[in-house]
């Protein structure tokens, strides 16, 4: 019966290191996610960051499109009018 009792005692003993360890590991692998967690929150605040950045850079580069197409129309513009300009001069003449 004594030697039952000390069987006992280490299974119970032994099931309690067992279950300690258990309980710390699952407390490593709790902080270990929740890192995780914390990590994905910062790509996403990132990706969203960089996604404003490229909508500003697009929308800039519409912008400075539109006012380059106008350099090219008042150049066209202004082309065709010292063109007509030389002609125009052309007709007088210098005595």
């Amino acid at each position: 019966m004594v030697k039952s009792g000390e069987k006992y005692f280490y299974n119970i003993e032994f099931l309690k290191e067992i279950i300690t360890e258990f309980n710390s590991t699952v407390k490593e692998l709790s902080v270990a996610i929740n890192n995780i967690g914390e990590v994905i929150d910062e790509i996403t605040i990132a990706s969203n960051e960089i996604a404003i950045g490229s909508k500003s850079i697009n929308t800039q580069s519409i912008v400075i499109l539109k006012r380059t197409n106008k350099v090219v129309e008042q150049t066209f513009n202004s082309q065709k009018i010292s063109k007509n300009l030389i002609k125009i001069v052309s007709k007088f003449k210098v005595e």
